[in-house]
Parts: structure tokens; sequence; C-alpha cells
């Protein structure tokens, strides 16, 4: 039997793996849940947990990247809250047995 998402067809034989929820495999669940955060409220809680924080070094923070949309947007929040990340190239999109 091949089973796939019910929203993209990606199939659950594919090398990548398949998790799913209901049939609905988790790159489509992450995707839905960006539109069910409230992403100015986080925001506003991370701004209150860097005040508190007293940074000691030439780094604020370590920031792992692949250049994917996500990390320019972490990276971008990141420095509109005047922080002096550590940026770091991970690739582990091929990691397997």
């Amino acid at each position: 039997m091949n089973k796939t998402c019910k929203n993209c067809s990606y199939p659950y034989h594919h090398p990548f793996g398949f998790s799913s929820d209901n049939s609905i495999c988790s790159g489509c669940l992450t995707h839905k849940e960006k539109y069910d955060l409230n992403w100015e409220n986080r925001y506003s809680n991370l701004k209150k947990i860097i005040k508190s924080i007293s940074f000691k070094g030439k780094y604020d923070c370590v920031i792992p990247v692949i250049g994917d949309a996500e990390d320019y947007f972490i990276v971008s929040t990141v420095l509109k809250l005047k922080l002096n990340p550590l940026l770091v190239c991970v690739n582990s999109y091929f990691l397997n047995d």
C-alpha cells in the first residue's frame, strides 16, 4: 500500500521519512502551525528574556543556519534585538543510518 499525505501527496516510503498525524505529513503540520502562532506575543516575550540575561563574551548567542527563509527570519529578529550572534552553518538534511 502506498500511503501518502492527504495534503501534499508526500509518499510514506520516501527516503527522508514520513511522520504523520491522521495521514497529514509533518511538513504540512509545521506549515499550518505558523498561522496559529501569536508572533508578536512571542517576540515580546523573547525581548523580556533577553533583557534579563547578562551576556559575557564576543557573541550573545549561537544560531545554526542552513540558508533558508526561516534562518533569515531568526537572524533578522536577533539583530533587531541588538544581539551579536555567531552563525554556524549546519547541514543535517542527509543524516542516515
